[in-house]
């Protein structure tokens, strides 16, 4: 892919001898992206070098750099889940330019949820008419009490802040290019509020490779208990130090690692903690892990996971703890008890209970048979899931899937050749206008091009379909060459049809076959809003064009709000829904007029097709390039052609229309003369 991507995500970078490094996941996957795309931007989060949270002892907590040279690093404000709402808020703005700059530059944004820096990246996405993908860690409404620091856990602050969030946690999944999800309970919750929701696949240090059966994890030895994770409130780490002192207090012999990077403030609690019930012999705190190895080596020594997590989605370390056979304690949040199975792959706890950790990690050190039981369990859970494709390759094989409306992009341009020349439905349509009803709509075409063209001339009739406009510029007297992408249409052509001087190519419209300047004059009718790149059509019909003469460009005018207004007057009148046909829509369309009418520069916009759940026809629904007078006029003019928009319209408010606010019709017939003399 050439496609600019602009990697909206919590990544916070640190700074060393110059270089930028980054937590290990997100720069695995930043790179495996990179190797797709044309250019990333990553917009990161910089602390301050006496930071102690990310410079422990003055050195970066992170150790992994990004590889790939086409990853750009652009510096944001940082935000701390212990700043007040106020401060958040204020933030939030001071981020808006850098997020507007990303987004105007790119062809795609990747937006990690929740939260409302995240949402106004959705924002901006809509506002500038970029496609954006989702994934979601968590979701929003459990996630709130841990995400800024409120006055009581009744502020009205945070009563508002809730709410809000409810709204907003699923306002962009309806319009995004696809979502994934966190565990299968986030993404049965998001799948009602849009299509294309998807596990995600676990973003993870190890891989198939890594892992380590054994059928049990106990010797003689004191009971090695594991957290690994961030040592954050949300995470609970303080109701696992309970229980530590509550199994010492039942003279079970424990040692406790907690592996992970620490917000200072909440460190330094527990660290006071740990001193004032004597475990300082019980709890060591390791520090964040940056080698496999080291993280590796950790779960091998260990007899069990615990994770006291009070709120997030689906936790990696659950997986890699089950990867190295490791029985796992976990808390019943949501996100956990929908996927894992209580006694069966985890023992799961209700959060926030020190005294049920507690007896948990008892059971499963004094009980062998359930031990094996879940390492047995545990195995099998995290091969299943762990031996596919990567977190990166997902998102890649997924674009393919729903390819990104941008000029160029390889997923659309692939959509648009298979749909455009394979699909059964597409061919059907063409081949219908042979009938009689289809006569008038050829005729402002048909009149437009015989107009301009040279008495008996040789003229290039682009994206002709079935031949019927071909057809009927033979019967007129011309030369004419059909050219259409789907072969079996042409088939179709009916052989008594067939005329002297009349023949059609199979080609495709941004390549096309013929010599330059071997055409007196050219043009297409409803063709252009089906090509991917709009403006290497445009050039291939420059190209074989005679100078002196002209060209004709015929079809819907994409951005006519007048013409979706009428898609949204029917959808109120008969109940049934186009995508197309709201007031949105049309208030977007006006936008896109008076924005375009005002640059003078052309910029063809692009969409996803809608050929599915359509509960009626309108706008030329397949297509996906938003034609309109404005940009194809800018961009002849800017090659020195006499170009004008001339509709006619179909009905007595069309033609008024059409004479008062031509650019603004709901059909567009720009007839434009090649500069140089003719021949």
């Amino acid at each position: 892919m050439s496609m600019r991507l602009a990697f909206l995500v919590p990544v916070i970078a640190t700074l060393d001898n110059g270089t930028y490094r980054v937590n290990a996941n997100y720069g695995r996957l930043i790179d495996s992206l990179a190797e797709h795309f044309g250019v990333i931007d990553v917009l990161a989060s910089i602390p301050t070098l006496n930071d102690e949270t990310y410079y422990p002892g003055g050195r970066s907590l992170y150790r992994n750099s990004i590889a790939a040279p086409n990853v750009h690093i652009a510096p944001v404000p940082m935000s701390l889940s212990t700043d007040r709402p106020l401060k958040k808020a204020a933030v939030w703005l001071r981020r808006l330019p850098h997020y507007w700059r990303a987004i105007r530059l790119a062809d795609v944004a990747y937006i990690v949820m929740p939260g409302f820096s995240s949402l106004m990246a959705y924002a901006l996405c809509r506002l500038l008419r970029k496609p954006y993908i989702l994934y979601y860690g968590s979701d929003w409404v459990g996630h709130v009490p841990f995400m800024t620091r409120w006055g009581s856990d009744r502020s009205a602050s945070r009563a508002i802040y809730q709410r809000l969030a409810r709204w907003a946690e699923v306002l962009p999944v309806r319009r995004s290019l696809f979502t994934l999800a966190t565990g299968p309970r986030l993404r049965e919750h998001l799948s009602r509020f849009g299509p294309g929701v998807f596990e995600t696949r676990p973003m993870l240090a190890i891989g198939p490779a890594d892992f380590f059966e054994r059928q049990d994890t106990r010797g003689d030895k004191a009971v090695e208990v594991l957290y690994v994770g961030a040592l954050l409130p949300r995470k609970g780490v303080h109701f696992l130090i309970e229980a530590m002192a509550e199994l010492q207090r039942r003279r079970l012999s424990v040692h406790l690692t907690l592996a992970g990077a620490a917000e200072v403030a909440y460190a330094s609690h527990l660290r006071h903690e740990v001193a004032a019930k004597n475990l300082d012999a019980t709890v060591t705190f390791a520090g964040f892990v940056s080698e496999v190895d080291e993280l590796l080596r950790l779960y091998r020594e260990a007899d069990l996971l615990v994770l006291p997590t009070l709120s997030e989605g689906f936790p990696r370390v659950v997986y890699e703890a089950m990867s190295q056979s490791l029985p796992v304690v976990a808390t019943s949040i949501p996100a956990i008890a929908a996927a894992v199975e209580d006694g069966r792959q985890a023992l799961l706890v209700r959060p926030g209970s020190s005294d049920a950790l507690a007896d948990a990690i008892e059971r499963i050190a004094t009980q062998p048979d359930l031990r094996r039981r879940l390492i047995a369990n545990g195995f099998a859970f995290a091969s299943a899931r762990l031996t596919g494709t990567s977190t990166g390759q997902q998102i890649i094989d997924l674009l393919e899937q729903f390819p990104v409306a941008a000029a160029g992009s390889a997923g659309l341009r692939r959509w648009a050749r298979t749909y455009y020349s394979q699909s059964d439905e597409y061919r059907d349509r063409l081949t219908s206008k042979w009938s009689n009803s289809w006569a008038a709509n050829f005729r402002e075409y048909i009149g437009a091009l015989s107009a301009v063209a040279p008495p008996g001339g040789r003229i290039l009739d682009l994206g002709c379909g079935g031949g019927q406009t071909t057809s009927a510029l033979s019967a007129a007297g011309f030369r004419a060459v059909g050219a259409d992408l789907f072969l079996g249409a042409l088939k179709e052509f009916p052989p008594e049809m067939r005329s002297r001087g009349l023949s059609l190519v199979n080609c495709d419209a941004a390549e096309l076959p013929f010599r330059s300047e071997s055409f007196g004059s050219a043009g297409s009718y409803t063709m252009l809003e089906h090509v991917p790149d709009a403006e290497t059509v445009l050039g291939e019909l420059d190209r074989v064009l005679e100078p002196g003469q002209s060209l004709v460009i015929c079809g819907p005018n994409m951005l006519s709000p007048f013409h979706i207004a009428r898609l949204w007057w029917k959808s109120k009148r008969t109940g049934r829904r186009h995508p197309d046909g709201t007031v949105s829509g049309v208030l977007l369309r006006v936008w896109l007029s008076i924005t375009k009418a005002l640059s003078r520069q052309p910029r063809f916009l692009y969409r996803r097709p809608m050929t599915q759940g359509l509960e009626f026809a309108g706008s030329d629904y397949d297509a996906i390039c938003l034609v309109n007078p404005f940009d194809v006029i800018y961009w002849l003019r800017a090659r020195g052609y006499q170009a004008r928009n001339r509709p006619t319209g179909a009905s007595r408010a069309g033609r008024l229309l059409a004479r008062t606010m031509p650019n603004l019709s709901g059909g567009l017939c720009i007839v434009a003369r090649k500069p140089g003399s003719r021949p």
